[in-house]
This record gives structure tokens, sequence and C-alpha cells, in this order.
């Protein structure tokens, strides 16, 4: 089964949802801010990847398709990628 996961995430809160092929709600979380220019880089990676964690409940999962305000820029993107990648390796 193909799974996906979706971010939306701003300056107040976060929401994520765990999907199957058929777009079906599996599991969904909701945290805390994400938008890097309000939070920090850090802590906008930390809260992400725990949201992931939590939906994804150790499950093979096939994309992840991120929302973050403030990350409008290639240059944000690529820096909170960065992070994400780099605090997922070590877990």
């Amino acid at each position: 089964m193909s799974l996906f996961i979706g971010i939306d995430g701003g300056g107040t809160k976060t929401r994520c949802v765990l999907v199957d092929y058929e777009l079906n709600i599996l599991s969904k979380a909701e945290g805390n801010a994400t938008n890097p220019l309000v939070v920090g880089f850090d802590e906008s990676a930390d809260t992400l990847l725990g949201l992931i964690k939590t939906v994804s409940a150790g499950k093979e999962i096939d994309s992840i398709v991120i929302g973050i305000a403030g990350c409008a820029g290639k240059a944000r993107a690529n820096k909170l990628k960065k992070k994400i990648f780099k605090k997922a390796e070590r877990e």
C-alpha cells in the first residue's frame, strides 16, 4: 500500500496527515508553529520530525509534501530541508 504524508505548517500551528493512494486519512496530528522565521529552523525541524513520526507509526512512507510559511524562498526551504535530514540521521 502506498502511503503519503502532507504537512501544512504556519506561524501558530502545524497539521500533518497520513493518507493512502486514494487519499483516505489514516492518521493525523497537530503540533506547534513551524514557520522558521517565527520559531527558528531547529525548532521547526524538531516539530516536523515529531509529527512525521507520530502519524507514520513506523510505516514505510512513499512521499512527504511539506508546505511551511516562511519558506517561500529556495534558500530558506533548502536550509529547513537540510536541518530535517540532519536531525533525522541522528535518530
